[in-house]
């Protein structure tokens, strides 16, 4: 049975040519024959029909559903069958699935053709260029639906916005019913503020995917060359014995991560990559190559008592070289020393020049106690699942400095797990932990004024709460001069260029982050945002899944996704993502876009309902937009006012926002811009 060419409601543009040429494949219709440099590929009559239909489709991706309706017209078959057909085909043609030269997965959804596609014409072979089918229709039809007057029930009455939502709303009572995590400026806060680690429970099914980026998308920086001078930390294993000294051995890592970054002719992948391999089966090789660094550091402590024995080894990856390794035996007051040693002795054996003649110095405490208080509260604020998270870790610090009122580092610490719990719990008064954040900052600050961790807290500060973006921009650049190569303050420079619409720069600034912490999956969101409000929904898709698969909890990256589905013309599709979301609110938030793209608009009324009786201090921006969306401008001003009065960060991008763009004409509109200092 011959594939079909096109779908049912997409007419073929063309008569079928010849055959293909796909890269290197030749494809003959006729004879069914498939040759590279005049040699045949045997493949079986199902293989070569699925080829084929990959190959009409391309560079278009096709669903699960597509596939069966085109290759197995009129039999029933699950996605598990296609997945080992497309495996043999894959075999057959000597296509890796983790690097693909033709055939692309794309988790969940289906396949393409990612090899350049050309016809042949019948009398010589010459390849004609294939411009296949377009959705821009679909998506026109979609921004049509959203400007044109207002109906009883319109086509497409919650259509997303640009770069907004996806924020969790759990029923009430849940921690994560008030946990802000989607909207452009509190999910890019998760780094801005050191938060993003609150999604840290990969899953090990996406471990493959992630070790390989040798095929990077478009819109995704390609990894450059591997440094020579260049170093992996992994996390040193916790081998005490109740094996419950795991912030310690975290601890130990960070610190050596840190030091070894201000280093500036070595290359150190930053904390989110190096520990995004732990607790995971992964060869020392698939690390490296998906870290980018010739050289890993690992290690294990033994704590007990005041006494310690750290181990540690660097290991050349190419050749498994263990270039360096030691074991120390010292009491809790030498953790320093053996961190200096350990740097020392990377430096050393590395052959890095070091302009200063030393390893950079640190700000830490003698007292032992407060440092181990200050490693338990990082500990937590790494994690930063919940609103208790955020507060054991301000307690654990305020116990730190009662004990070491000069130990900067807990001061600055405890300024951005304030910004923290506000920018996603929205607990307290913003003017409460506004002064109190500032006011840890400036101590940290006056007792160590090369920290860049107070600059980053009052970034976020000045985003979260004062929407003073030149301020903003001020402390994430003030930083990144301390500390270049700050993750987090180029992630807070990207939020602000977002927020400003400098698209280029902020991507340019994504992708710094993506080359400086290449597993961190909210640079790659970050980029998506870029993308998505340039209107380049498939580059902004493939970020989103990229984050995705790097973060295998994926609350803010699977609505995401769903969302450029949506943009992209298939809100069926869209509709699946946001169903699979396991979160309840950011699951409800997804349905009230997708339902009415879907004809079901009375279904997305009666959530809007639940939500306004639920939830409606943390919602009130999302209600908001639906109700722009609906055209109801005196509603959407009343829910846009309520999130003004909670400093509700949501609203700060309703101006790139498509739903908003109904209230464009009314005069509240310009008024309300001006009082988020937002540009008319």
């Amino acid at each position: 049975m011959a594939p079909q060419a096109w779908s049912t409601n997409t007419p073929n543009p063309t008569p079928d040519p010849a055959g293909y040429q796909v890269d290197d494949l030749t494809i003959e219709l006729a004879p069914r024959r498939v040759r590279r440099a005049g040699t045949v590929i045997p493949l079986k009559a199902l293989s070569f029909d699925l080829l084929v239909t990959l190959v009409r489709a391309a560079p278009n991706l096709l669903s699960f559903d597509q596939l069966s309706e085109r290759v197995w017209s009129g039999l029933v078959i699950t996605p598990e069958t296609i997945v080992q057909r497309v495996k043999l085909l894959r075999g057959a043609l000597g296509d890796d699935p983790h690097a693909p030269r033709y055939i692309e997965g794309v988790r969940g959804r289906g396949y393409r053709m990612v090899a350049e596609v050309h016809a042949l014409t019948e009398r010589q072979g010459t390849p004609e260029s294939i411009v296949p089918p377009s959705n821009k229709e679909t998506v026109a039809a979609i921004r049509a639906a959203i400007e044109k007057p207002s109906t009883p029930e319109p086509a497409i009455a919650g259509t997303p916005t640009a770069d907004t939502r996806a924020r969790a709303s759990s029923p009430a009572g849940s921690d994560r019913s008030r946990y802000r995590v989607a909207i452009v400026v509190g999910a890019l806060l998760a780094v801005v503020i050191g938060a993003f680690a609150a999604y840290r429970s990969w899953q090990p099914a996406h471990q493959a995917a992630a070790l390989t980026t040798a095929a990077a998308p478009v819109g995704i920086p390609a990894a450059p060359a591997i440094p020579e001078k260049s170093v992996a930390v992994l996390p040193f294993v916790d081998m005490s014995e109740k094996k419950d000294q795991e912030y310690f051995s975290d601890g130990m890592s960070e610190e050596l991560i840190d030091m070894l970054t201000k280093i500036p002719d070595l290359r150190v992948p930053a904390r989110t990559s190096s520990f995004y391999f732990k607790g995971k089966q992964a060869t020392i090789a698939d690390i490296a190559k998906a870290l980018n660094v010739a050289h890993v550091l690992e290690g294990s402590v033994r704590k007990s008592g005041k006494t310690l024995r750290i181990t540690a080894q660097l290991i050349r990856v190419d050749n498994g070289y263990h270039v360096w390794s030691e074991t120390y035996d010292r009491k809790l007051e030498d953790i320093f020393k053996v961190q200096d040693e350990i740097a020392g002795e990377v430096v050393t054996a590395l052959k890095v020049s070091l302009h200063a003649g030393t390893i950079p110095d640190q700000t830490v405490t003698q007292n032992t106690d407060s440092y181990t208080l200050y490693l338990q509260a990082r500990h937590l604020y790494q994690r930063g699942a919940t609103m208790g998270d955020y507060e054991s870790a301000i307690e654990y610090l305020t116990k730190a400095l009662s004990l070491d009122p000069r130990f900067a580092p807990a001061w600055a610490l405890r300024a951005r797990a304030r910004a923290a719990s506000y920018a996603y719990f929205l607990n307290g008064s913003y003017e409460q932990v506004r002064r109190d954040a500032e006011s840890d900052a400036k101590q940290a600050l006056a007792l160590d004024p090369t920290l860049p961790d107070p600059h980053l807290a009052m970034g976020a500060i000045h985003i979260t709460i004062d929407w003073d973006w030149s301020a903003a921009e001020d402390e994430y650049s003030q930083a990144l001069h301390l500390d270049p190569g700050n993750i987090s303050a180029l992630d807070g420079l990207s939020t602000i260029a977002i927020i400003q619409n400098r698209m280029d720069q902020a991507i340019q600034l994504a992708h710094s982050a993506i080359l400086r912490d290449p597993l961190n999956h909210v640079s790659y969101y970050t980029l998506a945002r870029a993308k998505s409000r340039l209107g380049q929904y498939a580059q902004a898709e493939m970020a989103d899944r990229k984050a995705l698969e790097l973060n295998g909890t994926g609350y803010v990256n699977r609505f995401w996704v769903g969302y450029d589905l949506l943009m992209q013309g298939e809100p069926a599709a869209a509709l699946r993502e946001f169903e699979r979301d396991r979160d309840d609110g950011i699951r409800r938030d997804g349905l009230l876009l997708a339902l009415p793209a879907l004809g079901r608009a009375q279904e997305a009324e009666r959530i809007a309902g639940e939500m306004e009786r639920a939830s409606a201090a943390t919602d009130a921006a999302n209600l908001a937009a639906y109700y722009a969306c609906q055209k109801d401008a005196d509603r959407a001003f009343a829910w846009l006012d309520r999130a003004y009065s909670r400093r509700d960060s949501y609203i700060l991008v309703t101006r790139g926002d498509f739903c908003f763009k109904n209230l464009e004409h009314d005069p509240r509109y310009k008024a309300f811009l001006r009082k988020l200092n937002l540009p008319e």
